[in-house]
């Protein structure tokens, strides 16, 4: 792999050609940058990273003569015009996402500069299903699915379709005017409204709720609101979702029983190495 690269001459070559070598001697999701403190020649690739990405070495550098090359079943495209874009293909292409501190900044950055902030993003059907195995369900029980989209929340609701409940301000049916009586909330909402969205579920006193949110959005403040709302957690999954930023969570919240005032949060615990979609 990294071989066929020795027909690029340079140092700045024989450096990109060391960061593949280094990359590929594990599996994919095994991989992770160069770090400092890991002996002589990682600390050498980690500063080959830091400082193309500073934009303080290699501003000169001869053309690739291939386009690209095959690594795995990645296409690692060679035929950049600076070298700062070269190592982030290679980073991009060899190391995932939740290795890559700067990709995940980056996307962050991005997000929070959004002046419309797009959180439309169709769950993977077995993801929903996936979801839905971790509710604790009742054959009486009334869903709502607050976000429905296209429907696969609802749709798959195992219960009969006159205890389905859905929202969606699409087609004018707003969830935050919401006020029916429902025993279980189940949906992926958009990750900009996840404060608003709690607030809402907590006010319609469901028996559970239930929420795909991203992993950044999991805080202890959000836990500590919830517990003192009266809501303990009580199953987490961590999964990954491709095309989603970074990894994302199922929570399952129980509304504590009547008089249960020391109820412990988090009994279940589970990561699900599926990648989805």
């Amino acid at each position: 792999m990294a071989e066929k690269l020795k027909e690029n001459e340079g140092a700045f070559w024989k450096g990109i050609r060391n960061l593949i070598a280094f990359l590929t001697e594990k599996e994919f999701n095994m991989r992770m940058l160069p770090k400092s403190g890991k002996g002589k020649e990682e600390l050498k690739l980690f500063d080959f990273i830091k400082n193309i990405r500073k934009g303080e070495t290699y501003k000169k550098f001869k053309p690739s003569k291939l386009k690209g090359i095959k690594i795995g079943d990645k296409i690692v495209r060679l035929n950049k015009k600076t070298s700062k874009e070269i190592v982030e293909e290679v980073i991009y292409k060899l190391v995932p996402k939740e290795q890559d501190k700067r990709r995940l900044w980056r996307n962050c950055k991005k997000i929070r500069k959004r002046l419309k902030p797009h959180d439309v993003f169709i769950t993977p059907l077995p993801l929903v299903m996936k979801h839905l195995s971790f509710v604790d369900f009742q054959a009486s029980d009334i869903w709502l699915d607050p976000f429905k989209g296209s429907g696969n929340y609802f749709k798959n609701f195992p219960v009969a379709l006159g205890n389905r409940r859905w929202c969606e301000i699409d087609e004018n049916i707003d969830f935050f005017q919401f006020n029916e009586k429902i025993d279980i909330i189940c949906s992926n909402p958009p990750y900009s409204l996840v404060d608003k969205v709690l607030e809402k579920s907590i006010a319609l006193k469901p028996r559970i709720i239930s929420y795909i949110i991203g992993h950044l959005s999991f805080t202890a403040k959000r836990m500590k609101y919830m517990e003192e709302n009266d809501y303990v957690l009580k199953k987490i999954c961590y999964l990954d979702v491709k095309k989603w930023l970074g990894n994302s969570v199922i929570v399952v919240y129980e509304r504590k029983q009547s008089g249960a005032t020391n109820e412990k949060t988090l009994v279940e615990y589970y990561y699900d190495n599926i990648k989805y979609g």
